[in-house]
C-alpha cells in the first residue's frame, strides 16, 4: 500500500468522522484543516499541526449585589384614615306569599373620615354610597319552634366621594372638618330629594312631564326659606339646619367616582323554644365588581375592583312580662301609683292604654356581630398601564345590648303589628389591613408578573386589568388569603411592596323598625307584606398603627395617629 493511498485514505475517513461528530458549521470547518494538516505530516511535507484553540470556559453569570438594607424602604407613603364615621340609612318593602316572596330595598351610606397624607397634609374625606337591591326570598317553618329563611339577589349603586383639604380652609382643620360635616348634611338632604321625587314620580303619572331639576329647585327654596322653622324638628331639625350652612359645592362634580354591583346571599334561622326567650343567626354575604375613577390622580385614575363583604349575627332575647308575670305585668299599676301622688287624687289609665303598655313591655337581650371584607384593586394610570395593586382586609367585631318592644294588632281579616328594636354597642373594634404592590418603577415588570401568576395563574404581564379575567385562575383561598399561594404572595409583597395596619375602637347604635300587614284569605292562602326600617351610625376611632418591616417585623406607623 503505497503512502500516497494511505494519505488519501486518511484524509477521506478525517472528513467523515468530522462530519458526524461536528455540530455546527464552524467546528466542521476546524476537523477538516486538521485532517488535511495530519496527511501533510505523514507524506514529510510538515513537520507538526497546530493544537486546536481550547473550548471556552463557561462563566458564572455576575453577582448582583443586594441592595443595602434601607430602613424607610417599608415605611407607607400611603394616606391614613385616622377617624371614620358612617350613618346608613335603609329601608325594604317585603311581600310574601305562603312560603316564597320579594324584597326590594334602598340604602344610603354617607361617610366622612379623616385622612392624614404622607406630607403631613390633613383633608377631611365625605362619601355617599347608595345601594339598591332586589331579591327573592324563601321561609318556612318547623311547628312553633324553629323557622328558617334564605334569599338571592342582585344589588349595585353608584357612588361619590368629595374631598375638602385644610389647605383651602387656611389650614385651619377645624373649619375643614365642619365643612365636610355639613356637606355630608346637604348629601343626605339631597339623596333624600331624590329619592323621594322618583317615588313620587312613579306613582304620580302626572308628574312625570315636570322635570326633575324643577321639583327639586321648588323644595330647595321651600327648605331654604323655611329654615328658621325646619331647624327646631326633633331629630332632623340639626341636619337640616347643617345642611343649610354647607359649603356651596356642585354635587355633580365629586373629586372621585364609583360604581358597584353584584350578586347577594342571605340565610337565616330562628328559635323559639318559650314565650320568654327567642333567639336568632343571620348571615349575608355580597360580592361587588366595580371600578373607580379618581379625577385628580394621574397614576391611580382608574380602578378596578372586586369586593366581598360578609355579615354574620347572633342574638337573643328575653321577653320580660312572660318572665317577671304580674311582677313585670304591675309596672302599669306602679304608673298609676306615681301619677296619682303627682295629681294629688285618683288616677287610673284606660283599660286599652294598659293593654297597650303590657303588651309593648320591652324585650331585652344582646347580640355578637362580626363583619369581614377583601378588597383587590388594581389601578391604572391615564395612560391605561397598571400602576398599583392594592389588597384591603376588613374585620370588625361589634358585642351590643339591646332592648325592643312590639305589639300585635288583630282586625277582621286582618293581623297588624310591628316592633322595634335599639342595638347599642359595649364593645366593638374595626380592624383594616392593607397590602400595597407598586406595578410601575424599577420592580413593576418583576411584580406585575407576580401578580399575574397569582390572579390568573398565567404569566403574561401584557394582560389589561379591566376586569375581564381578574380571576380567572384563583381559588376561593387564594380571594381569601388563606391558602399556601396566598401566604406566598403576602409575603412577596411585603418584601416588594408596603404592609400597614389600622386598629379602631368602634361605637355602633343601631334602630330597627318594622311593621307588618297580614292578610288571611282561608286556611291554605295567606299573603303578607311589611316595611322594614334600619338606622345605624357608626364611630370608629384610630387607635393603633403598625407597618411592616421583614427585618424587623410590625412597627409603629406613628405619624398616622
Amino acid at each position: 500500500m503505497s503512502l500516497g493511498y494511505l494519505g488519501v485514505l486518511a484524509l477521506a475517513v478525517s472528513v467523515l468522522a468530522a462530519v458526524l461528530v461536528a455540530k455546527t458549521p464552524e467546528r466542521i470547518a476546524d476537523e477538516t484543516k486538521q485532517a488535511i494538516c495530519r496527511m501533510l505530516v505523514l507524506a514529510g511535507i510538515q513537520d507538526e499541526c497546530a493544537q486546536p484553540p481550547a473550548p471556552p470556559v463557561a462563566q458564572a453569570p455576575p453577582v448582583t449585589p443586594a441592595p443595602p438594607y434601607d430602613p424607610n424602604r417599608y415605611y407607607p407613603q400611603q394616606d391614613c384614615w385616622s377617624n371614620i364615621h358612617d350613618m346608613t340609612v335603609a329601608g325594604a318593602l317585603d311581600v310574601s306569599a305562603k312560603i316564597f316572596g320579594a324584597r326590594a330595598g334602598h340604602r344610603v351610606t354617607v361617610t366622612t373620615r379623616r385622612v392624614v397624607h404622607p406630607d403631613g397634609t390633613v383633608s377631611y374625606d365625605v362619601i355617599v354610597t347608595p345601594n339598591t337591591e332586589g331579591t327573592v326570598t324563601s321561609s318556612i317553618s318547623l311547628g312553633d319552634v324553629f323557622n328558617f329563611g334564605a334569599s338571592i339577589g342582585y344589588q349595585g349603586g353608584t357612588g361619590n366621594i368629595y374631598t375638602f383639604n385644610a389647605k383651602d380652609y387656611g389650614g385651619d382643620e377645624d373649619k375643614t372638618k365642619k365643612a365636610a360635616q355639613r356637606f355630608a348634611d346637604a348629601l343626605w338632604v339631597n339623596q333624600a330629594q331624590d329619592d323621594a321625587i322618583t317615588a313620587i314620580r312613579a306613582t304620580v303619572p302626572g308628574l312625570k312631564i315636570i322635570p326633575k331639576s324643577w321639583i327639586k329647585s321648588a323644595t330647595n327654596w321651600v327648605l331654604d326659606k323655611g329654615n328658621f322653622i325646619f331647624k327646631h324638628i326633633p331629630g332632623i331639625g340639626d341636619n337640616l339646619d347643617r345642611a343649610a350652612h354647607a359649603p356651596d359645592r356642585d354635587f355633580d362634580k365629586p373629586n372621585q367616582q364609583f360604581t358597584e354591583q353584584g350578586p347577594l346571599f342571605s340565610a337565616a334561622v330562628g328559635f323559639n323554644p318559650a314565650d320568654s326567650f327567642s333567639a336568632s343567626a343571620s348571615a349575608l354575604v355580597f360580592l361587588s365588581a366595580g371600578v373607580r375613577t379618581n379625577y385628580g390622580s394621574d397614576r391611580v385614575y382608574k380602578n378596578y375592583y372586586y369586593m366581598l363583604n360578609g355579615d354574620g349575627e347572633a342574638d337573643a332575647d328575653i321577653k320580660l312580662p312572660a318572665v317577671g308575670g304580674d311582677k313585670f305585668a304591675g309596672w302599669v299599676t306602679r304608673v298609676e301609683e306615681l301619677l296619682s301622688k303627682q295629681a294629688g287624687r285618683a288616677m287610673t289609665l284606660p283599660a286599652a292604654t294598659k293593654s297597650k303598655l303590657k303588651a309593648n313591655f320591652p324585650n331585652v337581650g344582646g347580640s355578637v356581630k362580626v363583619h369581614g371584607a377583601r378588597l383587590f384593586i388594581v389601578s391604572k394610570d391615564k395612560a391605561g398601564n397598571p400602576t398599583e395593586l392594592r389588597i384591603v382586609t376588613e374585620k370588625q367585631f361589634i358585642v351590643s345590648w339591646q332592648a325592643g318592644a312590639n305589639g300585635d294588632k288583630e282586625g277582621k281579616g286582618n293581623n297588624k303589628g310591628g316592633n322595634a328594636t335599639e342595638k347599642s354597642s359595649v364593645w366593638a373594634f374595626k380592624d383594616l389591613t392593607q397590602n400595597v404592590l407598586p406595578l410601575d418603577g424599577p420592580e413593576g415588570a418583576a411584580n406585575l408578573k407576580a401578580l399575574q401568576t397569582y390572579l390568573t395563574g398565567e404569566g403574561d404581564p401584557a394582560r389589561n386589568f379591566d376586569g375581564t379575567h381578574l380571576f380567572g385562575g384563583m381559588s376561593p383561598g387564594d380571594f381569601f388569603g388563606t391558602s399556601d399561594d396566598a401566604h406566598a404572595f403576602d409575603t412577596y409583597i411585603k418584601e416588594h411592596g408596603q404592609s400597614y395596619r389600622q386598629t379602631f375602637s368602634s361605637k355602633v347604635v343601631m334602630v330597627v323598625g318594622s311593621g307588618y300587614l297580614e292578610k288571611i284569605k282561608n286556611a291554605e292562602k295567606k299573603f303578607g307584606s311589611g316595611l322594614i326600617v334600619v338606622a345605624e351610625g357608626q364611630d370608629n376611632t384610630l387607635t393603633e398603627t403598625k407597618y411592616y418591616d421583614p427585618q424587623r417585623g410590625w412597627l409603629d406607623w406613628t405619624p398616622c395617629k
